[in-house]
């Protein structure tokens, strides 16, 4: 099956991350230090180790070492819109609702 998974790392943002709005079964990636906070929230959430936090670089491989799947996809955590480029020229935009539908614009 092509299963993956949707992480979306975070820092210090609690009350400001919205793509759970749109994509719900994603999982916000947060240093135990601020899990109180995000849980505060009832966003879904995954929470590592303080050590992994410092730099997106370093929570990105952080996630892609100790997922428990090797199928990922990262995201911000304030997603709005997707694009799509074609030889350099974007040729396609899509704009999430926040009842959870896409319009292409």
């Amino acid at each position: 099956m092509n299963d993956f998974k949707i992480f979306c790392p975070t820092y210090k943002r609690a009350g400001a991350v919205i793509t759970h709005k749109y994509l719900p079964d994603i999982k916000y990636v947060v240093a135990e230090s601020e899990a109180e906070a995000y849980e505060k929230t009832g966003v879904p959430m995954w929470v590592v180790p303080d050590s992994a936090q410092g730099n997106l670089c370093r929570i990105r491989n952080y996630i892609l070492d100790n997922a428990d799947t090797d199928k990922i996809l990262l995201l911000d955590d304030d997603l709005r819109k997707f694009g799509r480029w074609k030889n350099g020229k974007q040729w396609g935009k899509l704009k999430l609702t926040k009842d959870r539908r896409w319009t292409q614009k």
